[in-house]
């Protein structure tokens, strides 16, 4: 988890100033990434430089009050890390925003606090720019939600940069640690006219400047492999917003605290975020990738219409199968990826579930009990480490 945090998560945000020169919120980058094939045969992606478009997400409020607003300006700053004389330091270049054809999106609800940048030209103008980004998969949709099993009491990080906040000299923003407080696969309601909410909160105080940032999940998921080992995928569940909450949860704080003459309004400690699929409708709306491009990893894995979530649905809050069905699920394709490509298999594992596993294969070459796998394709560790 620490190593994801470390090589990835820090350097997808990005601090953003209006055309004034302030510092007003956070984005970070969406891309869509190259992908390789795992030692099992399973598909990941990479978190490296885009193919054809890069994209930086953030909330609408953070660039302009509305679209109009947005048209008008004339350009954003941008602050980002790159490698120079002394190492990791942070640079700053603006944006020009474009009307034909248009390099920026809101998303087609006004009530949704998303918008997207295409910053595709903007990121190779600076060889030195140290920059990750998340690929298009790893946003939140109604599948790779379910393949983690992500939900409420999950934790959660938020990186932005709270009150322009940042790490030393460099553009690294702050790790702060929360709980999802309700379920980012439910919509929100709203108390006063019962009308549907497209957001979910978190446990965690939301100060300004954190506008933007990205909920990230680190939920665990199994990946195939000898000793069905579980990884951290990482997932960004969703961009904060806060604008929605600071007409209907402001009801609940408990106390308003000043620092200096900057008023930090705690909400009981709650933080509103919209949902990874407004972020997937916002970057659509530029209209060089669309929702289907977000969801064909998990799609082409073969494992996604079992679920019994529709087909291609980047939202569902209906009847799916539960955590457990899916893991097996998993695990049968990820044992048919195995037997394919002549890995070792567990005989016995087959018998885990067999509606959902599918009848006990016949025995090969590379289905063994547990007992033979492990005097077979184990290698003990000797005196100083080395294999015997």
């Amino acid at each position: 988890m620490a190593n994801e945090l470390s090589e990835n998560l820090q350097y997808v945000t990005l601090n953003i100033e209006n055309d004034v020169g302030q510092r007003v919120g956070t984005g970070f980058l969406v891309a869509d990434t190259a992908s390789v094939v795992g030692e099992f045969g399973e598909t990941r992606v990479t978190w490296g430089p885009p193919k054809t478009r890069a994209y930086l997400v953030t909330a609408r409020h953070v660039l302009g009050e509305n679209a109009s607003v947005i048209s008008c300006s004339y350009d954003y700053g941008l602050r980002y890390n790159a490698i120079g004389d002394n190492g990791l330091e942070m640079r700053a270049r603006r944006f020009r925003i474009l009307s034909d054809p248009p390099n920026w999106a809101v998303h087609p609800d006004e009530k949704v606090d998303v918008a997207a940048l295409d910053v595709t030209t903007w990121i190779s103008e600076d060889a030195a720019a140290h920059l990750r980004f998340c690929p298009l998969s790893e946003i939140a949709n109604a599948i790779n939600l379910a393949a983690v099993d992500c939900d409420a009491g999950d934790e959660v990080f938020v990186i932005g940069y709270p009150l322009t906040l940042r790490q030393g000299r460099t553009n690294l923003p702050l790790v702060r640690k929360g709980v999802l407080a309700t379920s980012p696969r439910r919509r929100l309601i709203d108390p006063d006219d019962e009308q549907q909410i497209r957001g979910f909160l978190v446990d965690g105080a939301i100060l300004p400047g954190s506008s933007g940032s990205p909920v990230i999940s680190l939920s665990k998921r199994f990946l195939g492999g000898d000793l069905a080992m579980t990884t951290y995928r990482p997932l960004v569940v969703g961009v904060v917003a806060q604008e929605w909450g600071r007409g209907k949860l402001q009801r609940y704080d408990a106390s308003q605290r000043c620092t200096g003459d900057c008023a930090i309004e705690g909400y009981a400690n709650l933080g509103f975020a919209h949902s990874g699929a407004a972020i997937i409708e916002t970057v659509a709306a530029l209209g060089r990738h669309g929702p289907t491009d977000f969801l064909k990893l998990d799609h082409d894995q073969n494992w996604a219409a079992p679920t019994g979530i529709p087909e291609w649905a980047i939202e569902h809050e209906g009847p799916a199968a539960d955590s457990v069905t899916i893991d097996r699920i998993q695990r049968r394709l990820n044992r048919d990826r195995m037997r394919a490509l002549g890995k070792p298999v567990i005989f016995s594992e087959f018998h885990d579930a067999p509606e959902i596993m599918g009848p006990v294969p016949e025995s090969s070459a590379n289905v063994a009990t547990a007992e033979n796998f492990i005097s077979t394709h184990m290698r003990t560790r000797g005196p100083l480490g080395m294999n015997t």
